[in-house]
């Protein structure tokens, strides 16, 4: 961030945060725009990639349980009960790396759009933690789904 600029914020993002109806608003419609060009074209391959993902770790808990299933995230994940641990985990909205459950149930979610450590989402309130994780293992799984600049649709 530029010297200039620490600590300021877009005045239509403080209204963002402020529940400015129009500011709200115009963020919405910005993500909209920004979903029909960067996703809606491939939206049909990251599905079916996410189903697989959804799939083949449901088929570890089948064999062999929340370890197994937990265990079949490694390395990006360490399971040690009753402590999960995320290397290289820095928190997005959490002040400290260690994270409680409290109780709650673990809810995780693959992404294509998640960096290459998990991140952990839950409010005070919130009834479950959730855990985004990456479901692009490999740059080969990344290649199938945004082919080629000559391939791509119109």
């Amino acid at each position: 961030m530029c010297s200039g600029t620490r600590g300021q914020r877009a005045r239509w993002l403080s209204g963002v945060m402020a529940a400015d109806l129009r500011s709200v608003q115009r963020l919405a419609a910005s993500l909209h725009a920004c979903h029909q060009v960067a996703v809606a074209a491939y939206w049909e391959r990251i599905r079916h990639h996410l189903d697989g993902e959804v799939a083949r770790r449901g088929r570890f808990m089948v064999r062999g349980g929340v370890t197994a299933l937990l265990e079949s995230m490694g390395p990006m994940i360490v399971w040690r009960p009753p402590v999960l641990e995320v290397p290289g985990y820095r928190p997005l909205v959490h002040p400290v790396a260690d994270f409680h459950l409290a109780g709650r149930p673990l809810v995780l979610a693959p992404s294509v759009f998640c960096g290459p450590v998990p991140q952990l989402f839950a409010g005070p309130r919130a009834d479950a933690v959730v855990m985004v994780y990456p479901a692009l293992s490999s740059p080969v799984d990344a290649v199938g789904l945004w082919p080629p600049r000559c391939a791509r649709p119109d």
